[in-house]
Parts: structure tokens; C-alpha cells; sequence
């Protein structure tokens, strides 16, 4: 499931429209996972489907939706650190190199809470491969 949801991030804002699409099968599985995060943030339709095409409105509900995602994942510790090669060790064989580029890339990403950083690590994977860069 963690691995699912994982990928479930990185598909949703690249979606068909920028390039990789979310395989049909992680979407189901990971579907429970966005509405749970997306339920408990109360973050609108609208702003997810904006941030599926690379614009991420800087409101604390789309900022926390994602940190949400990171912690059902365990991407992201209760200190706000993320593990960042946890990411990398779920990706599937198709995805290694590009999405090993791009959080490596974004290593460096700081923010002043969890969803900060949560928002500005999203952020970054968009703007290192918007091609690859998905949303779930």
C-alpha cells in the first residue's frame, strides 16, 4: 500500500496532460488514500486538479493534503524529515531513473512546517521533470 501510495503522488500532477499518467491499477488501490487525505485537509477538487497540471496553490489545505499523503507513506518523519531513498527504494523499474533524478534533485528542500516541505518538495519534483511528475 505504501508503495502505491507513493507512486499515487508523484502520478496526479503530471496526470495525462504533463506526461506520465497514473496506471489505472495504482489508482484504485490508492484511491481510499486520497480521499482519506483529502477529507481530512477539506481541500478542494479544484485545487488538486490544478496541481495535477503543476499549479500548486499555496493554501494550507493543498500544502497539507500532500505532507498527509507523505506521512500515510512514511515518507516523512513526525520531526518533518523526509526519507528521501525510502522514496527511491519503491520505484517501480520503469520510473528508477527518471524519479531517482528527480528526488535527488530535490534533497535539499526545506520548508518552515511538515506541509511546507511537503508542499515545496512537490514543488520541486514538478519543476525537475514536469514530463514525469505525477499527483495522486
Amino acid at each position: 500500500m505504501k508503495v502505491l501510495a507513493f507512486l499515487l503522488i508523484l502520478a496526479c500532477c503530471a496526470a495525462t496532460i504533463h506526461g506520465r499518467a497514473v496506471p489505472e491499477a495504482l489508482a484504485l488501490l490508492t484511491k481510499g488514500l486520497h480521499q482519506e487525505c483529502a477529507k481530512e485537509t477539506k481541500v478542494s477538487e479544484d485545487i488538486l486538479t490544478k496541481g495535477k497540471t503543476g499549479e500548486f496553490t499555496e493554501v494550507p489545505e493543498f500544502k497539507c493534503y500532500l505532507k498527509c499523503l507523505l506521512e500515510k507513506l512514511n515518507f516523512i518523519s513526525e520531526d518533518n524529515v523526509v526519507n528521501y531513498d525510502g522514496m527511491i527504494s519503491i520505484l517501480p523499474p520503469d520510473f528508477v531513473e527518471p524519479g531517482t533524478k528527480m528526488i535527488n534533485d530535490c534533497r535539499a528542500t526545506t520548508g518552515t512546517d511538515g506541509c511546507d516541505l511537503a508542499w515545496n518538495l512537490n514543488s520541486c519534483l514538478y519543476k525537475s521533470n514536469p514530463k514525469e511528475y505525477f499527483l495522486l
